[in-house]
């Protein structure tokens, strides 16, 4: 059963490492911190949904281990930043303040993300194994004032098999992200936001492959200074 909290109402900061938790003990611990303005969960483990609700945070971090298919809600009209790792279902209330937004599940994968219009957004980063592509368009698409951009997601798919990303349209891309300025990017990503079918091509013909290689170099020296392609 969950300790005896009693109420913490001028803890501002809490930060917890390395905990295994039921859903009700972590409800109980943040419930009894009504008034937190960043709230860390790091490294913690046995949650299978984490709801947190809270009027005054700003600041979150939720780090959770194991391969197992978690699943976050999250209400905070004041949130200005959020790093969470490890979720497969993601919910946050439309009413908040976001300019930081970190995504990342570095086993299992990410199922769908609901975030509301995220319109203060100035950096974000999806990272993983393995992403719905409903779950990333509905980020980007949710993300279109985002200045800076970070995509470093191997594979798609609903299910146990990897699949490569689908067509993206680079101009269209762009068109409809105008405020980006930095933009970071993982190899077969960025080979389905150049070429149609790349991912197929490349692993079936060498000559392809060289070929867009000799596209990228292009896509490179037009943009001198503006992108960096390692």
């Amino acid at each position: 059963s969950s300790p005896r909290w009693g109420c913490f109402r001028k803890l501002r900061t809490l930060e917890i490492v390395g905990a295994t938790m039921r859903d009700a003990a972590l409800k109980d611990a943040v419930a009894a911190c009504p008034n937190l303005t960043d709230l860390a969960l790091l490294g913690c483990d046995g949650v299978g949904s984490v709801s947190i609700e809270l009027e005054r945070l700003e600041r979150c971090r939720l780090d959770f281990l194991g391969p197992g298919n978690c699943s976050l809600s999250l209400g905070s009209p004041r949130l200005e930043v959020l790093e969470i790792q490890g979720f497969s279902w993601i919910r946050v209330d439309g009413n908040h303040k976001l300019r930081s937004l970190c995504i990342a599940k570095n086993t299992a994968r990410v199922y769908k993300v609901e975030m509301g219009r995220l319109a203060d957004l100035e950096y974000l980063s999806l990272r993983g194994v393995q992403w719905s592509w409903g779950a990333v368009a509905s980020v980007l698409q949710c993300a279109s004032e985002v200045k800076h951009l970070v995509m470093k997601i191997e594979f798609c798919g609903d299910f146990d098999t990897l699949q490569p990303f689908p067509e993206v349209d680079l101009v269209e891309f762009f068109n409809s992200h105008q405020k980006l300025r930095k933009f970071e990017i993982h190899g077969a990503m960025f080979a389905a936001l150049c070429q149609k079918n790349s991912l197929k091509k490349m692993k079936n013909c060498n000559d392809t492959a060289d070929d867009f290689f000799e596209e990228i170099c292009k896509f490179k020296y037009i943009n001198h200074g503006r992108v960096l392609i390692e």
